[in-house]
């Protein structure tokens, strides 16, 4: 159908009421749910399609289907909300011979305009937001703008009409054959906050024939592909100035991060591609030249690889990073990889070197590449040589980058969609470097760095970074031995951030441990200063003893969560948690940000005598 709203009032396609979504189920023979065409000014939302044909005639089945008519020019405003796609799918094979095309490619949201430069079409303010795809025996979305391109503009000089204003964000998928996401003749889409756990074949996501692509903040898990591909960031070709930054993988099999351009065809580009401060855990285990923690390939120009981190463990681990041939002997050139950690705690590297490197043999190449600031460490690592032997990063580091814990399985995050803060928490509690790390402020500096790590810690365009993902030295919340304290507060008073056992000390005698005085804002090393005080008052009311604690409660506890525990005991030796009910707030009482709680405990009232005391949790 072709329908459309206006600039003030969308046409609104989706549930009425409350309950389950509407549930559209697709016949066996039927290609599309809902076919949109030359609509605009749409928002469809709280709707569940599927649309199932594994025994009927169609190979390619779609949720949702908009492919305008040539000559249409701009339509405006299509967004879908809150919708589920799941069991897309045609027949799973060609039925005969002659049938080559290919499938498992159909999709739940499929947006595919003319190929045709001579009357322009584009698509603007496209948005999906808070969808589900499950079982798409293709691909989740897909836009696909084929009408005055990039490639068009700079290979045939047409007029370049790109889709703007693109965004897939906070959705989640499962079990997509191929991918979650695609975006093809596009400028500026911004692709975040998703997570996707399973492919067969493929990325959960790549941009084609794009410019000024973002894609950050998602955590992609589970992706496969046996001969290509599968990567967490993946930077396809004919693309300019794509940033991958703050994005997390768990059982990627080709790596990390994929820049390639097909130098055997003829005119064909990846320029000023940026891969920071992502994590991949378990990635790069294909057994393939085209696998690698990071691997950049064909003739890929100025990409800038620096501060992400690689750990391999279960997975086997082949090599950390690739130099390589796209055909037509075109290699990477003015590309930077700089202060990445890659680290192996499972099996030995079993083939290739840490750096494999093309024809030119890297070092002293003519290319204009360069690596530095690099820490590669673990079971049988191999040093960033050359083919040759000649060593090509004269900065690298060879030591144990000392995370906090590199034990993970990714299984708290599986079966449904964590929030990116859930996500963050996951992931820094584990692979955080700590105090000892030879990877602080051990980096090159990079100038429009982003300003900022995964954890939102500043990161300085001027002083040395840290290496890896991770930026320890603005890090208010590292606690590398695990004692409530973060390692910053300690270092500050002279304690040992490595050292749990000082959070019990008392160094100044003033009747507070050091964890008591950091809740509380005290000094532990002045005795004049043990933060602000706990009180409790007495009273009688209807015959009963009433005990009212006054507790300082401050944002610090909040941030570091952290808790005040209240204990009570009759002979000073056996203690108790006591309950508690809030009957005031006194907000600010002690200072901004510091408010004063009062608690009526509950109290056994056969008590003949009673003590009460706190404790830091």
């Amino acid at each position: 159908m072709n329908v459309s709203g206006t600039n003030n009032a969308a046409i609104i396609i989706g549930a009425f009421g409350t309950g389950s979504a509407p549930y559209l189920s697709g016949d066996l023979n039927y290609q599309s749910l809902l076919n949109l065409g030359d609509s605009q000014y749409i928002e469809i939302e709280d709707l569940h399609f599927s649309n199932s044909g594994s025994f009927g005639s169609l190979k390619h089945k779609y949720g949702i289907n908009i492919a305008p008519s040539s000559g249409i020019g701009e339509r405006k405003h299509l967004w879908v909300s809150r919708c589920e796609f799941s069991n897309i799918e045609g027949y799973p094979q060609p039925p005969n011979s002659n049938d080559s095309d290919d499938y498992h490619t159909s999709i739940g949201i499929r947006m595919l305009n003319p190929d045709n430069d001579s009357v322009k079409s584009k698509w603007s303010d496209v948005r999906v937001s808070e969808c589900v795809f499950r079982n798409i025996d293709g691909i989740g979305f897909w836009i696909k703008d084929q009408s005055c391109t990039l490639v068009d503009y700079k290979d045939s000089g047409t007029s370049y009409f790109p889709s703007t204003g693109v965004v897939f964000e906070n959705n989640y998928g499962t079990n997509c054959y191929r991918n979650l996401c695609r975006v093809n003749g596009t400028e500026g889409a911004l692709i975040q906050y998703n997570v996707h756990d399973g492919t067969t074949e493929g990325s959960a996501f790549w941009p084609f024939n794009t410019k000024d692509t973002l894609v950050q903040y998602n955590l992609f898990m589970n992706l496969y592909r046996d001969f290509a591909d599968a990567y967490v960031c993946h930077f396809d070709y004919n693309c300019e100035d794509t940033i991958m930054q703050y994005n997390v993988g768990y059982k990627v099999q080709g790596g990390l991060v994929e820049i390639i351009c097909a130098s055997q065809y003829n005119g064909t580009f990846q320029t000023g591609a940026i891969a920071r401060y992502n994590l991949g855990v378990d990635v790069g285990f294909r057994d393939k030249e085209n696998s690698a923690g990071i691997l950049l390939s064909g003739n890929v120009d100025g990409a800038l690889v620096y501060n992400n981190t690689i750990i391999t463990g279960v997975e086997d681990s082949y090599k950390s990073i690739s130099f390589a041939n796209f055909g037509g002997q075109g290699y990477p050139e003015n590309s930077s990889i700089y202060n990445n950690i890659f680290y192996n705690i499972g099996s030995a590297y079993l083939d290739h070197n840490a750096l494999q490197v093309g024809l030119d043999g890297f070092a002293g190449n003519f290319r204009g590449n360069e690596l530095s600031h690099n820490l590669i460490f673990g079971n049988s690592y191999r040093p960033f040589n050359a083919w040759n032997g000649d060593a090509v990063d004269s900065n690298a580091i060879y030591m144990n980058p000392r995370f906090l814990n590199t034990t993970a399985d990714f299984e708290v995050l599986r079966g449904f969609k964590p929030s990116w803060s859930e996500i963050v928490e996951y992931v820094g509690s584990r692979f955080k470097i700590n105090y000892l790390s030879p990877a602080k402020t051990a980096g090159i500096s990079v100038t429009s760095n982003g300003g900022r790590d995964g954890f939102s810690n500043v990161v300085s365009s001027s002083v040395s970074p840290s290496v890896g993902f991770h930026e320890y030295a603005t890090d208010a919340y590292v606690d590398s031995d695990s004692d409530l304290i973060p390692d910053e507060w300690e270092a500050s008073y002279g304690l040992n951030p490595m050292l749990a056992s000082d959070a019990a000390l008392d160094s100044d005698a003033d009747g507070r441990t050091s964890l008591e005085e950091f809740a509380l804002s005290g000094n532990p090393i002045d005795p004049a200063d043990s933060g602000y005080a706990v009180r409790y008052t007495i009273h009688s009311e209807n015959g009963a003893v009433v005990v009212d604690q006054l507790l300082p409660q401050s944002d610090r506890l909040q941030e570091y969560g952290l808790q005040i525990g209240t204990y009570a005991s009759t002979n000073l030796v056996n203690w108790e948690p006591v309950g508690s009910i809030t009957i005031g707030t006194d907000l600010d009482f002690y200072n901004s940000g510091v408010h004063r709680i009062t608690n009526e405990l509950v109290i056994n009232q056969d008590w003949s005598s009673g003590y009460f005391k706190m404790s830091v949790e």
